[in-house]
C-alpha cells in the first residue's frame, strides 16, 4: 500500500499518475493505493479507526468502535467483489457473514483500518 495522496472530490478524480491500480479513498479525501502483479479480481477498502460509528448502524453493533469499522471494511470488499450493493447487504445482517468467493485479509496500519479482498477463482 503506498502512501496516501491529498484528492479534494473523489467522485470528480480519477486516481492519482502514482496510483493506477487499486484504489480506495478515505472520508477526507485522501487515496489509498494497492500495487500488485497478481491475477483475479481484487477489492480495497479503508477506514478511520477512531471515526463515529453512524448512528443508523450503532443500533446493530455491540462491539468496539475499531471492531465495527473492521466488520464495515470487509463488508465493503464483499460488496464490491460481488457486485451486491452495502446497503441490502448489511441489512441482511451484519457484521456481513463470510462469503465462500471472496478471500480477505484486514490490517491497521496507525490509524486506519484496511481490507484487501480477492473473488476466489470459481471451478
Amino acid at each position: 500500500m503506498t502512501a496516501a495522496n491529498a484528492v479534494p472530490a473523489r467522485a470528480s478524480h480519477p486516481p492519482s499518475a502514482a496510483c493506477r491500480s487499486l484504489h480506495t479513498y478515505l472520508p477526507t479525501g485522501a487515496q489509498l493505493c494497492w500495487r500488485h502483479e497478481l491475477p483475479g479480481s481484487f477489492a480495497l477498502d479503508a477506514e478511520f479507526v477512531a471515526a463515529a460509528v453512524p448512528s443508523a448502524l450503532a443500533a446493530r453493533w455491540s462491539g468496539t468502535r475499531a471492531g465495527f469499522w473492521q466488520a464495515w471494511v470487509a463488508a465493503e470488499v464483499v460488496a464490491k467483489l460481488t457486485g451486491t450493493p452495502i446497503l441490502p447487504l448489511v441489512a441482511a445482517g451484519f457484521p456481513v457473514p463470510e462469503d465462500s468467493r471472496v478471500e480477505m485479509v484486514n490490517a491497521t496500519r496507525q490509524d486506519v483500518v484496511v481490507c484487501f479482498g480477492r473473488l476466489r477463482a470459481q471451478p
